[in-house]
């Protein structure tokens, strides 16, 4: 089993549905965990129910068994399961706080990409993570947050566990600017790589969630890259040392297509 969390700092969109635009090109089984403490989107945006959902997998009293999940999530594919989070706030944290104890315990043959939304690094999936998922703005005011964001990750994420950073937008600070600031910001102890670069483009949002072959394409290009190389680098709850860049390239001819 592998743990993916993706995050973002203040000001960053994009963690739900990239999160969710991964599980499509993920190369093992998994089941995407919508665990944003804000409250979940994933049943109203994508069509579906949140019962069975992030509620009923918390409530239940045995360890974590694939019959559980089975009873408490919805399956999309025979591989891709998804739980979604209730839209109450206090609904979600209080499931996250009943579920954490019982982590340990989740199939070894079932990996877990987790949206954990906006974040101040208290999670309690961080200090479970084999990877972290950035999302970042490429503006002065993203990049402090984010600055930020990783200073709390420093001391909540295991050992070697690095991160990758998924810049949207590139202005007025490129994509690999922004990361080069960052690396530096974060310091040795946590290895911080650039995972991809999306452009702020409102269009590609609506498309990715609007459903159908182009979604689905879409949501190939932008993250099928990204998740397979953290998939390949977390196939046995390690972290890679030397992760490549992807980046995405999206005009709005292509969004148009």
């Amino acid at each position: 089993m592998s743990v993916i969390v993706g995050v973002s700092a203040k000001g960053a969109p994009g963690v739900s549905l990239g999160i969710w635009s991964m599980l499509p090109s993920w190369p093992r089984p998994v089941i995407g965990l919508e665990a944003d403490p804000s409250g979940g989107s994933w049943a109203l945006t994508h069509g579906l129910s949140w019962d069975p959902g992030l509620s009923d997998l918390a409530a239940e009293q045995s360890p974590i068994a694939a019959e559980t999940i089975g009873r408490c999530s919805i399956s999309l594919t025979s591989s891709i399961r998804v739980v979604c989070a209730p839209k109450e706030p206090l609904l979600v944290r209080r499931s996250l706080e009943w579920l954490d104890d019982r982590l340990a315990a989740w199939p070894e043959d079932l990996d877990v990409l987790v949206d954990a939304g906006r974040c101040d690094g208290s999670h309690p999936m961080l200090s479970r993570a084999d990877a972290v998922i950035v999302w970042c703005r490429t503006d002065p005011q993203g990049l402090g947050a984010t600055a930020a964001l990783l200073g709390c990750l420093d001391r909540v994420v295991r050992p070697g566990v690095s991160v990758r950073i998924v810049t949207v937008g590139n202005h007025p600070y490129s994509p690999s600017e922004s990361v080069e600031a960052l690396v530096e910001l974060a310091g040795p102890r946590l290895p911080v790589v650039h995972g991809a670069a999306l452009p702020f483009e409102p269009r590609l949002a609506d498309t990715l969630t609007s459903g159908g072959r182009k979604s689905a394409r879409l949501a190939t290009a932008c993250f099928g890259p990204i998740a397979a190389e953290v998939a390949a680098s977390t196939a046995h709850r390690t972290a890679a040392s030397d992760p490549t860049l992807v980046s995405v390239s999206l005009g709005s001819r292509r969004l148009a297509s």
